[in-house]
């Protein structure tokens, strides 16, 4: 009985933070705010009012242009493609990261970005996901088993966006503050049902073909790192496994893969940062013709909302939000190139409070694990406008495949009727041991 009321209560603290971020950070971004005024000592009026330009003093304009929205059949071509994946982002840890890094009333560089919208995070299986189906939902447009990486939930392969952008002949890189093999980066190439099969995982990766992988190595010892690097080597990446190591990597046609020692990332003012290793992986990829992938992934989110360390959260989205400034600003004159900034799942049930708005913030969390609320989605350049709306995870991930991989076979009108086919199966939340 205790557990259950327990549980209630839980649920309904993340119904209620979910609700005050839809409220007062969402709508605000689609031009509405509410405006909740006394009638008499019981009654009050919401109602929806454009937001005035006042309200937002301060707050930079959007630094770009977007490219000339297509017609609802006509298919952008996507050259490029860039992911910006913050592992355990909600709405209450964006508007916490403007609020802690710019105030209340200034933008994160990622929120200048035109586009908005929101995905659900849900599993086939109910409620709960992990980042290895959350992932794969982005990198293959599959809805999936917590726990498989590109696979539906019947075990079979789910070809993913960067597998066939290297068949066309594309550059693709993946860039991490986390390890290398982990979920996140491993949907993008693996097809498996156990996500912390790290050396399955790594031989997978290592047969792809990929043109870069930079991230950490995971702390479980030299003979494990050099059995799971031993497939890159033999497939003719460069390895490097020390940061002053990455100076000496060749910029020709070798693939390449640094496993840097655990928490050599995250840390913003050392070399090197996740800025530094989208510098690197930028000169590489801006020099393909044919185009690229770029998937980059903070960690950090995820880490911060698990262990309550709210200014772990905070350092995560500023390095990720910088990353993306520098990916903007070196694409930004080009209209073949699509980026948005998103998130798996949400973690902990963050909810903020303060009483004025000038003070600090303070969090409060559900508990320590993956919540069901929606996350943030917000996008820039060709074909962004298709991204609008809100979505289940798993059609954000085949727009995608309609605007990046196969441009020539399908209409929006033929993806959407597709979409709708699909339903949603409630069930019993899934809560394996691979969170």
């Amino acid at each position: 009985m205790l557990r259950a009321v327990l549980r209630s209560l839980v649920l309904a603290l993340v119904f209620s933070a979910g609700l005050l971020a839809l409220t007062y950070y969402a709508l605000p971004r689609f031009g509405l705010v509410v405006d909740v005024r006394p009638i008499d000592r019981s009654i009050f009026l919401y109602r929806m009012e454009p937001t005035l330009e006042a309200r937002l003093e301060g707050a930079p304009s959007i630094p770009m242009s977007q490219p000339t929205p297509t017609t609802a059949n006509e298919v952008p071509r996507v050259r490029n493609l860039v992911v910006l994946l913050a592992d355990g982002l909600g709405f209450s840890h964006l508007l916490a990261a403007r609020t802690a890094l710019v105030g209340a009333r200034g933008r994160l560089w990622v929120e200048r970005l035109p586009i908005t919208s929101w995905h659900t995070t849900f599993a086939p299986e109910g409620t709960y996901t992990d980042s290895a189906a959350g992932a794969s939902a982005l990198a293959a447009g599959v809805w999936t088993t917590p726990g498989y990486l590109s696979m539906d939930p019947d075990g079979n392969p789910v070809p993913t966006l960067m597998e066939e952008a290297l068949a066309a002949g594309k550059s693709a890189a993946l860039i991490t503050d986390s390890y290398i093999w982990d979920a996140s980066m491993a949907v993008w190439l693996v097809h498996h049902p156990k996500r912390r099969d790290f050396e399955e995982v790594a031989a997978q990766m290592a047969a792809s073909g990929v043109t870069m992988a930079f991230g950490e190595a995971r702390s479980d010892g030299d003979e494990a790192l050099t059995a799971r690097l031993q497939p890159f080597r033999d497939a003719g990446f460069d390895v490097v496994t020390e940061p002053q190591e990455l100076e000496r990597l060749s910029y020709g046609h070798r693939s390449q893969i640094a496993a840097l020692p655990p928490h050599s990332i995250a840390a913003q003012d050392t070399f090197p940062n996740l800025v530094d290793l989208v510098d690197m992986a930028l000169l590489r990829l801006m020099a393909d013709p044919d185009g690229f992938l770029l998937f980059v992934e903070t960690e950090e989110v995820d880490s911060g909302g698990h262990n309550y360390d709210f200014d772990r959260v905070i350092r995560g989205i500023e390095a990720l939000d910088k990353a993306a400034q520098r990916i903007v600003e070196t694409v930004r004159d080009r209209n073949d190139t699509l980026i948005l900034f998103t998130g798996d799942h949400e973690t902990g049930g963050l909810a903020l409070g303060n009483s004025r708005l000038e003070e600090p913030l303070s969090p409060m969390w559900a508990w320590d694990y993956h919540t069901p609320a929606p996350v943030p989605l917000l996008a820039w350049g060709a074909g962004a406008e298709r991204l609008a709306g809100v979505h289940d995870n798993f059609q954000v991930g085949r727009i995608l495949r309609e605007l990046f991989a196969k441009p020539e076979n399908r209409t929006g009108d033929a993806l959407r009727d597709e979409l709708a086919d699909v339903e949603f199966s409630a069930g019993a939340s899934k809560h394996p041991e691979d969170g």
